[in-house]
């Protein structure tokens, strides 16, 4: 079986990202600027001497949110601030989701204003913040390429918005520089395969009192193997891949198994392009 988990960055630690500034603002006034005090560096220290690098957003006072796959197992997780490092403590996880939250006591900053995934298409303006490993912060423009369901509220979002490993815990925003989503992985294929988890998976997360709502043994969803993947990212995998055959087949079996699902007739209509593409090549086009 075709091991397409391979095909993504499991840790997006190790890079760097241009910059640009965001759109419906006036000029000389950059996202940059306007979220400069929302968005922080993580260090994640592992027992064996390891550490990861990532970025998190303040989502409440003294609260960030990050990815799972940025801090989990780490024994000592440190946020950088323009003052000293501040020692963050993993509050509560959705490891299956891959999104978790962090205290970090006297933290300040600008809570962000949440946005919704419900309402976007695509085509809509979207900018992703955060941290490249041992850069500075850094910002990137784009546009929302796909929406996709996954077990509850919000859409994963898929974007033309490039991050780099280092910015897994960054922020989505949209132009009104409202939250959409947690950046957390990409495709090693290349293009516009970008992809943010919904920021209804970070509301539904605070609202959680129970505090480690995860198996500790769970895998984020977007690493697993093979049929364990949920349909979405192994099309988009493939469909980054140029692998178009293989693409049909899959879409045409989801569309069998789940004819009023609106993502299988989205990666059908894939399909047919990536195949039309590769008959008529220079005939691409979104």
């Amino acid at each position: 079986m075709l091991n397409l988990a391979a095909r993504w960055f499991f840790s997006l630690a190790f890079a760097c990202a241009a910059m640009s500034c965001a759109p419906g603002h006036a000029a000389g006034e950059p996202a940059l600027t306007r979220l400069a005090d929302s968005i922080f560096r993580l260090e994640a220290h592992d027992a064996g001497g390891q550490t990861r690098y990532g970025s998190a957003v303040l989502v409440a006072q003294a609260t960030l949110v990050t990815n799972c796959h940025v801090v989990r197992d780490a024994w000592d997780i440190r946020v950088i601030t323009r003052l000293v490092p501040e020692r963050g403590q993993l509050i509560r996880a959705d490891i299956e989701r891959d999104v978790c939250l962090l205290h970090v006591p006297g933290l300040t900053g600008t809570v962000v204003a949440f946005g919704d995934t419900t309402s976007k298409k695509e085509g809509d303006t979207i900018v992703a913040i955060g941290f490249a490993k041992g850069a500075d912060m850094s910002v990137t423009q784009g546009h929302i390429e796909g929406l996709f369901t996954y077990k509850g509220r919000g859409r994963v979002v898929q974007g033309s918005a490039t991050f780099s490993p280092g910015k897994s815990g960054g922020g989505l925003f949209d132009r009104d520089d409202k939250l959409v989503g947690v950046l957390t992985f990409k495709c090693l294929a290349g293009g516009p395969f970008h992809f943010a988890v919904p920021v209804e998976w970070v509301s539904t997360l605070m609202k959680n009192r129970a505090g480690r709502t995860s198996d500790e043994l769970q895998t984020p969803f977007w690493k697993r193997r093979g049929d364990a993947q949920p349909a979405f990212v192994r099309a988009a995998s493939l469909f980054a891949s140029g692998k178009c055959e293989a693409l049909s087949s899959l879409a045409t079996t989801w569309q069998a198994r789940d004819p009023a699902s609106k993502d299988a007739l989205f990666f059908a209509r894939r399909a047919w392009r990536c195949a039309a593409a590769q008959r008529n090549p220079g005939v691409w086009e979104k």
